[in-house]
């Protein structure tokens, strides 16, 4: 349709942008208005508005209602027209947007902690001292190791006058010297524990030394809890002017779980206390495995049925996944698995700065983004001498030459090695 031999403005209904379409639109029709169709009354160019319209919006203009008044203004059809095509506001999608938006880095780094994981207990031991747990504390500014017993949670306590692997060994020789050398020593990644004379130590006594994930004390979670019960223990003592060694002694000759005491469930005996005593009840009586067994799986059941009853299970990653990692301040910082780990629901990550630690699944998060690490190079993570909580086989340490070849040069020249920080 030609106005004055001009073509007149179309609205295309088809476009995929309906909004672009209908700016273009309206600003076609408002240079006729302003141009051939000046002379026009304000009525008219309503007509002609229709007109241009075509069929869909003619249809559109029908299921309207307005006044009589309206319906002679131009700018009451525009209105109309531009809140039909504008896409209706959604706020839950325009968060959404926000977000998206801000994936970037300040969301990301700024994002609450993951949930908890579903509880993963340890598996009950057959005999007693068969797997023990060792954690140091410090409590009235003295240090102190202390060595518990899976099986009857029995535990050593012992005072150190240094956190160094050497006086950390001595005190675990004598305690194994009196109650055996147990197959399995459970501990955290503390320098002492890390130390190559506590891996030497472990391959000459003959026993398999795990540790725990970074950073994530609840998988040491006996040793924890009886570091509670030690320094509660010390603290009743000094309050009350008494030596801490019989609130040892009572200690371990009181019942726990509703069964033995951890003395009884350890020796088959109770120890001789202060506390007046039948020499019928210092006889030695052994406590049935498969009802000590029964009655610790049982809690363990219960255990898990409450903690899990708010938990959230996180999928497994793979090597070369971009993740974020909970750092010590509070935020997430980008990473990538590079593989997973010998312990339970364990990784090692490479931050940008070139470092591979080991961290639990909780401290990680997968993202879509790209972090800037170092891609001259494909990363090994760092010789752990400890060995799996599971089956796998444990990595081989790399050799000097090994660690060399993993820098990169950069464009002066200058050889750049990844750090290699110690997890704690």
């Amino acid at each position: 349709m030609e106005t004055y031999g001009i073509q007149a403005p179309r609205m295309d209904w088809t476009s995929a942008n309906l909004s672009e379409a209908w700016r273009r639109f309206k600003q076609q029709a408002e240079l006729m208005f302003s141009g051939p169709l000046r002379e026009k009354r304000e009525t008219e160019k309503c007509s002609y508005l229709l007109l241009w319209i075509r069929e869909k919006g003619l249809d559109i203009y029908n299921t309207w209602s307005f006044s009589e008044d309206e319906a002679k203004k131009l700018q009451t059809y525009y209105d109309k027209y531009a809140a039909y095509i504008t896409p209706k506001s959604n706020p839950i999608y325009a968060r959404y947007r926000f977000h998206e938006k801000m994936t970037c880095s300040i969301c990301q780094e700024r994002r609450n902690a993951n949930t908890k994981k579903p509880l993963l207990s340890y598996t009950i031991p057959e005999r007693p001292w068969q797997v023990v747990g060792t954690d140091l504390f410090t409590w009235n500014k003295q240090n102190y190791i202390i060595i518990v017993d899976y099986y009857s949670q029995y535990f050593e306590m012992e005072r150190l006058h240094s956190c160094t692997a050497s006086a950390v060994i001595t005190k675990l020789k004598a305690v194994f010297a009196r109650h055996g050398i147990p197959k399995r020593v459970i501990s955290d990644n503390g320098p002492c524990y890390s130390a190559d004379e506590f891996h030497r130590f472990a391959a000459e006594w003959d026993f398999e030394h795990c540790t725990t994930s970074p950073r994530y004390p609840q998988s040491n979670g006996l040793a924890e809890k009886n570091v509670q019960t030690a320094k509660r223990i010390l603290g009743k003592a000094r309050a009350d002017d008494k030596d801490y060694y019989l609130g040892l002694l009572e200690y371990r000759n009181t019942p726990v779980d509703n069964l033995k005491s951890p003395a009884q469930l350890l020796m088959s005996r109770r120890l001789r206390p202060i506390l007046p005593i039948t020499a019928a009840q210092l006889q030695p009586q052994v406590t049935p495995q498969h009802a000590l067994q029964n009655r610790r799986g049982s809690c363990q059941h219960r255990q898990q049925r409450y903690y899990n009853r708010s938990v959230k299970a996180l999928p497994p990653l793979t090597a070369g996944t971009h993740i974020r990692f909970h750092h010590e301040d509070g935020s997430w910082q980008p990473a990538k698995i590079v593989q997973p780990a010998n312990t339970h629901r364990s990784y090692h990550i490479q931050t940008e700065e070139g470092q591979m630690p080991r961290r639990n699944r909780r401290h990680l998060r997968e993202t879509s983004e790209s972090p800037s690490t170092p891609e001259h190079h494909q990363p090994t993570p760092p010789h752990s001498a400890t060995q799996d909580l599971q089956t796998e086989p444990a990595q081989q340490p790399f050799s000097q030459s090994e660690q060399e070849k993993s820098g990169y040069t950069t464009r002066f020249g200058r050889a750049v090695k990844p750090r290699q920080v110690l997890d704690l």
